[in-house]
């Protein structure tokens, strides 16, 4: 378009693009120019696209047929790791439906599934111990005890230096590291600013309970599994964490901890002073049964601690040895101890079962049973067998394991890992009983006053018992 000429004449004057005054054939000219020449620049951008837009092309295409650079060595390292554990999770999903007895029992085939396809798709984002602890919980969600994903140090994990029970009145330090000697006899309170309840409340979905006392029994042990702790986000790291306790002076430590790999146990002090007389059910020293006559009491005591056959001295052996006992001298109760046997083979105990059933000096108040969280699988089956067939009375707390149950245990190895899954080949049905453990006649529980005192309760009220 042509500037407007704006001098001080008060008229607007058309001038051409120099300056100049123009005639009207002069402006039109001019204006044609200009367009010509805007239509000239405007054909050369459009052609400087056109090519610009070939050469990426061209370029685009060179660099699709171009082999892709190698990867780097620790992006390699990290797809390895991924294709393991896709390959481990495939394997278990396969593999355990066919090889468990009755798998899908309590949970929906389409649920299990459905958890296995989620961990699928989140492995890519999870460290190895959160894949592992998912793992766990997949194998813990059919809800069969005898059916577990391998934790501890038997498989690899670091456990932090400390022993727990669940006491009545909390989890309690029984074994700590003589640097920190100060813990024996504590409550814990806290993991890495987790209160206990909810730690245990985290824990508890990684592996599989039939009842309350099963969980006591086993949580403790799984709040010191490093690899866990960490999996499961209650630490920060599975290299150190963070432990506040409540002294028995009621002063409150915290104390940071390192784990160790294998089991810590036989190196740590014991929080039960080795000068105190200690209780019974502590006194098989490795044995896996053993008798042991209680003089103030005339109380011929049998410990049972493991369903299997003890070196140097087998079960029939053992049968007849108690069997003489019992003859040879005026005994008023005759005690069977099962709360720490957690199974084995249940026909071991048949033959003496059977023969104490026989005899007519066991009626009613002179045979107990005494059963608690640790009495599991086949030790459950002696149990039942003991009250079917005798007139016992039972003490204690009600067993871990069910009276009805999947057991008869197998194993199979994950490929690529190598942990073990160990599953259920057998159901045992008792009379049909769903109920989720076997119950004492007369429930006593232990303190960590007791404990650490070296009384036990339980044996005091098996022998204390008058009737009723």
């Amino acid at each position: 378009m042509p500037a407007l000429d704006t001098r001080p004449s008060g008229r607007l004057r058309r001038t051409c693009p120099t300056g100049r005054r123009c005639s009207a054939y002069d402006a039109i000219r001019s204006r044609a120019a200009i367009r010509f020449r805007a239509a000239m620049h405007f054909r050369a951008a459009m052609c400087l696209a056109a090519a610009c837009a070939a050469l990426a092309a061209v370029v685009l295409e060179v660099a699709a047929a171009a082999p892709a650079a190698p990867a780097s060595p620790a992006t390699a390292v990290n797809t390895q790791r991924l294709e393991g554990w896709h390959r481990d999770l495939t394997y278990l999903a396969t593999e355990l439906p066919k090889r468990h007895v009755n798998l899908f029992f309590k949970t929906a085939q389409q649920d299990w599934e459905k958890a296995v396809a989620e961990l699928d798709a989140a492995i890519p984002t999870l460290n190895d111990d959160e894949i592992r602890v998912g793992l766990m919980k997949l194998v813990a969600m059919i809800g069969d005890s005898h059916t577990i994903l391998a934790a501890g140090p038997e498989a690899g994990q670091h456990s932090y230096p400390l022993v727990l029970y669940w006491f009545k009145d909390g989890l309690i330090v029984l074994g700590a590291q003589d640097e920190h000697k100060e813990l024996l006899g504590a409550r814990l309170v806290s993991i890495e600013g987790h209160p206990v309840a909810e730690a245990l409340s985290t824990v508890s979905p990684v592996f599989a309970y039939d009842n309350q006392s099963q969980l006591k029994s086993q949580a403790p042990g799984y709040l010191v599994l490093a690899e866990v702790l960490h999996g499961l986000k209650l630490a920060a790291s599975a290299t150190e964490a963070q432990f506040t306790f409540a002294l028995p002076s009621g002063e409150e430590r915290t104390v940071t901890l390192t784990p160790v790999a294998g089991d810590p146990r036989p190196s740590l002090k014991p929080a039960l002073d080795p000068m105190t007389n200690k209780p019974a059910y502590m006194r098989g020293d490795g044995r896996r049964y053993w008798t042991e006559w209680l003089p103030f009491s005339e109380t011929f005591y049998l410990g049972y601690d493991v369903c299997a056959e003890q070196d140097g001295l087998p079960m029939k052996d053992f049968t007849v040895q108690v069997l003489d006992g019992l003859s040879g001298m005026p005994f008023k109760r005759l005690v069977i101890e099962l709360r720490n046997n957690s199974g084995g083979n249940s026909a071991l105990l048949d033959p003496l079962i059977d023969a104490l059933a026989a005899r007519k000096d066991l009626a009613r108040g002179k045979l107990f049973v005494i059963i608690g969280r640790r009495t599991f699988s086949s030790a459950v089956l002696n149990a039942l067998s003991l009250k079917d067939k005798t007139s016992a009375v039972f003490f204690g707390e009600p067993t871990g394991g069910k009276p009805s149950h999947y057991g008869e245990v197998k194993t199979f190895a994950l490929p690529v890992s190598g942990l073990d899954v160990s599953y259920s080949t057998k159901y045992f049905d008792y009379h049909g009983d769903q109920s989720d453990s076997l119950k004492p006649d007369v429930t006593v529980e232990l303190s960590s006053v007791d404990f650490l005192s070296g009384r036990d309760p339980v044996l005091e009220a098996a022998i204390a018992w008058t009737g009723g």
